[in-house]
Formats: structure tokens, C-alpha cells, sequence
């Protein structure tokens, strides 16, 4: 039994052999601390934003609305106005450059190029002072536009002429503008290149007194108005700009200098001259605009004898009769019945025809002349006359055609020249009727004025002005050309003052 036991139990044994001791896990290896993350390289400095400046504005006056471009940057600017005309300012040149993408044509404008001048010029009649006040003030407001710190100012310049004086009209004008520093806009404005306009000779002149108080204006204008007032405190007329655009820009050489393949032209008058033809000729292609009253001009006749440009004076014309409410179109028909036919194709409500009836030269007596100088005037070597017969037809009414004659002489002062050319530049180029650039003019809006040649499209349109009113020779009619264009254009006066007076 014993032996069975202990053979059992080795047995057993042998079956289940002891097993080895259990070993202790071994600790975890202590992890390894994170790598700090890899800063993200910097990006690259952005380039300098370039110092050059495109700036879109809306204007609008005389119930006209017009959009202009200005492209500045250090010596050079570019206005681009309306109708094709651009004004390029090269203050690095000293000079300024006018483009007409119509007539594929500019001429170049030297800085303070002397006006023309009369062979004989007489010295303007003195007048009697007249006290120009202007006071600037800073409102303390400030306004965020297009990025930049606007300043509230506000201007009001009053004019007092003495009882004496030429020109007794008492007004007053208000600006009210918000202004940015901004120097690429300041740098080259056109200011300085404006011509001051030559007097013309034998005119009455009121020598200025002006006195300054308040702040100085400066600045490149972002808002304004422009309001003038008569001695009642009437208003007159009133300007009004926003710029709509101010974004940097980076801008190509070409765009400051004069055209590739364009003609060069003598100068301003002589472009001027070709894009008022241009403009002329355009006129009539385009449906009549409500509220207008639409006048077809037949070719002109000329039973003178001194064959007169036919062109010259429907040109004269149609110039002093394009002012609202009227516009005014040339005719091609020859004879009436084809007149009245094309006029309402076109939709004129009146067809003029109108001829030179006579061009007459004579010798000014003793009489005439010691009047002449004792009026301001000079003694011209001849005296010119001009007649002037006129037919205003309606084209569907039934009523009868209407007579009527104009004439101009030597020795009858007119400021013809200038204030026709300012109206015909003004609303060819800006939309503008007279009292508003009576208003430019006399606030001094452009050049050095009050907001000191501050709104460089302002002084570009001034700068189209200068030459043309300056270069004049013949403001006092001393030559026939002067006579019958100052005859056409009392003819076409007395035409829209007998029209306004019809009923409606």
C-alpha cells in the first residue's frame, strides 16, 4: 500500500513539475517629453502700397449729374472729364497737356504761358475797389472716409463793391467740405497751371481788396457744396460733389503723357476749336431729352458780299442756343420743304433759318472816338457792322413763322467771347449752365480760391477756360469776324427769350 502510495505520488509529481517564479513586470519606460511645435514661418512683409491714387467723383449741378476720373501720383495727374477731354498736369515739365480722344488730337499748355495780346492794347478803365472777405473755419468734426481722418471746414466768401465800381453785384458764397491729407493728391493739383486770363482791352476793371480770416484751407476735398446767394440771400446756383472711389492704384507711364499717334495741335484754341466741330456734328443723333425744346438750324445764307464761312455762323449758333431749356441740332436739307421734313425726323420743335444781311466798314469819326476813349475804350482804326435777319419756324404747330433781325457794331463792349466759350466748354465738358460757372469762377473753387486748388477737376476745367477767354483779341468787336459772331449770338439770345415767353 505504501508503495502503491508513493508510487502514486511520484507519479504526480512527475505529472505537475514546479513552475518557475513569476517575474515582475518591469516598469514602463518614462515617456518621452513632446517636441516643442515648429513656429510657423512669418510671411513675407507686404509689398508698399503704391503712392499713387485713382479717385472717381459725382458732380452735379444745374440738375446735371457728371462722373470725372482723377489718376495722381508725385509730379503728374491726369483728369479725365466728360466728352472725351482729358487734362494731363506735368508739374515736372512745367506744364500742362489737354487730350481730346474725339478729335485724336492734344495740345500742350506751358505753366503761366502769357495770354495774347491786341497790337495796340489799352490800358482797362479804373474801376472802384471791391472788398472780397473770406473766412475759413474748422467745425472741430472729424469723419472716417475710405480710410482716411476727414476734417469739417466750412468757407464763406462775401463780395462788397464799392457804389463805384464796375460791377455792383453784392454776394456771397458758401462751401462746406469735408478734407483729407492725402500728398500724392496735393502734390501736382494744376493749380499752378492755370493761366491767368488776359484782360481784354478797354474794359472797365475793380481792383480787389481781400481780406482773409480763420484757419487755411487745405487738403484734398472728399464732400462739398458750393452755394451762392444774391444781396437778398437768393440762391443762385449750387454745386455738389462726393467722391465715389479713392483706391490705390498702381498706374502705367502712358497714362501721363500725350497719346501715341494722336495729332499735336497748336494750342488750346486750336483744339478746342476742332472739338467743338466734332461735337457739333454729333449733335441731332440722339432722341430729344424730355423737357427740351429742340431747335434744327438750317444752313446759314450770306447776301453780304463778303462771302462769310456759312460754318463759322451756324457754329455761333448752335453754341448760344445749346442752353437749357433749349438744344439746338444743324440741318443738312437745302431747301425749306426738306428743312421742315428733316426737323421732324429729328424732333425739333423749331427750325431757324437765318442769313448775314450785311458787313459793313466804315471810318470812325473825331465824335466816335472821344466817346470811345471816354467810355473805356480805344480808337479803333475801323468800325465794323453787322445785320442779322432771322426766320424762327415751328415744325408741327400751326402757327406762322416769326421775323426777326439782330445786329453788332465796333465800339459796343461785350464779354461774348469769354462768357460763350465758359458756357459751351461748361456744358460740354461738366454739364454746367452759366450761373454755375459764374459760381466756379467767382468762388475761386479752382486755382488758388478757397479751397486752394484743392479739387483738381475743378481746376482742370478752369485750365480749358483760361486760354480760350484769355486769347481772345476781339472782345471790344474791332474786326468783322468779331461783329458777326457777336451779331449771331444776340440773335440766338433774342430767339430763346421770344420762345420762353410763348405758352406752354
Amino acid at each position: 500500500m505504501a508503495g502503491l502510495l508513493g508510487a502514486f505520488g511520484g507519479s504526480v509529481a512527475a505529472q505537475n513539475p514546479k513552475q518557475p517564479p513569476v517575474k515582475p513586470k518591469a516598469a514602463p519606460a518614462p515617456k518621452a517629453a513632446p517636441k516643442a511645435p515648429v513656429p510657423a514661418p512669418k510671411p513675407p512683409p507686404e509689398p508698399p502700397k503704391p503712392q499713387q491714387w485713382r479717385v472717381v467723383s459725382r458732380y452735379v449741378a444745374d440738375g446735371v449729374e457728371t462722373l470725372t476720373t482723377v489718376y495722381a501720383g508725385g509730379k503728374r495727374q491726369r483728369v479725365e472729364l466728360p466728352g472725351g477731354t482729358s487734362i494731363i498736369t506735368q508739374c515736372d515739365l512745367g506744364r500742362a497737356v489737354q487730350v481730346n480722344e474725339r478729335a485724336k488730337a492734344y495740345a500742350v499748355l506751358p505753366f503761366n504761358a502769357p495770354g495774347a495780346s491786341t497790337a495796340n492794347p489799352d490800358p482797362p478803365k479804373p474801376g472802384a475797389s471791391v472788398l472780397v472777405r473770406t473766412t475759413s473755419t474748422d467745425t472741430g468734426e472729424r469723419r472716417e472716409m475710405f480710410g482716411q481722418q476727414a476734417r469739417h471746414l466750412k468757407i464763406v466768401t462775401t463780395t462788397e463793391p464799392n457804389p463805384q465800381a464796375c460791377d455792383k453785384k453784392k454776394g456771397r458764397v458758401e462751401t462746406d467740405g469735408w478734407f483729407v491729407d492725402i500728398p500724392e493728391l496735393q502734390e501736382c493739383a494744376g493749380a499752378q497751371a492755370l493761366r491767368s486770363s488776359a484782360e481784354p482791352s478797354g474794359t472797365c476793371r475793380d481792383p480787389r481788396t481781400e481780406e482773409h480770416s480763420g484757419i487755411e484751407v487745405s487738403g484734398f476735398p472728399l464732400a462739398y457744396t458750393v452755394v451762392s446767394y444774391d444781396a437778398t440771400g437768393k440762391e443762385l446756383s449750387k454745386l455738389a460733389v462726393e467722391v465715389t472711389a479713392l483706391t490705390h492704384e498702381s498706374l502705367s507711364t502712358p497714362l501721363f503723357e500725350p497719346p501715341a499717334g494722336f495729332t499735336a495741335l497748336a494750342d488750346a484754341e486750336a483744339l478746342a476749336v476742332t472739338a467743338r466741330r466734332i461735337e457739333l456734328e454729333e449733335l441731332g443723333t440722339t432722341p430729344k431729352l424730355a423737357g427740351m425744346t429742340r431747335i434744327g438750324v438750317a444752313p446759314p445764307g450770306d447776301r453780304s458780299g463778303k462771302s462769310f464761312s456759312a460754318d463759322a455762323m451756324r457754329t455761333r449758333l448752335l453754341e448760344e442756343l445749346n442752353t437749357r431749356p433749349f438744344e439746338a441740332i444743324p440741318l443738312s436739307s437745302g431747301t425749306a420743304e426738306e428743312q421742315q421734313a428733316e426737323a421732324r425726323k429729328k424732333e425739333c420743335d423749331y427750325v431757324v433759318r437765318a442769313e448775314l444781311g450785311s458787313l459793313t466798314t466804315s471810318t470812325p469819326g473825331r465824335v466816335g472816338g472821344l466817346v470811345r476813349r471816354a467810355s473805356g475804350g480805344g480808337t479803333p482804326t475801323e468800325i465794323h457792322e453787322a445785320g442779322v435777319a432771322l426766320e424762327v419756324v415751328p415744325v408741327t404747330a400751326a402757327a406762322k413763322p416769326k421775323k426777326m433781325t439782330a445786329s453788332a457794331k465796333t465800339g459796343a463792349f461785350t464779354w461774348r467771347r469769354a462768357v460763350g466759350l465758359a458756357r459751351f466748354a461748361g456744358k460740354l465738358y461738366f454739364g454746367m449752365t452759366g450761373g454755375m460757372m459764374t459760381t466756379l469762377m467767382s468762388s475761386g473753387t479752382g486755382g488758388g480760391g478757397p479751397l486752394g486748388g484743392g479739387d483738381p477737376t475743378v481746376n482742370a476745367l478752369m485750365m480749358l477756360l483760361g486760354p480760350s477767354a484769355g486769347k481772345e483779341p476781339s472782345d471790344d468787336l474791332t474786326t468783322p469776324d468779331a461783329v458777326v459772331a457777336a451779331a449771331f449770338q444776340k440773335a440766338a439770345s433774342d430767339i430763346m427769350k421770344d420762345l420762353q415767353a410763348k405758352p406752354k
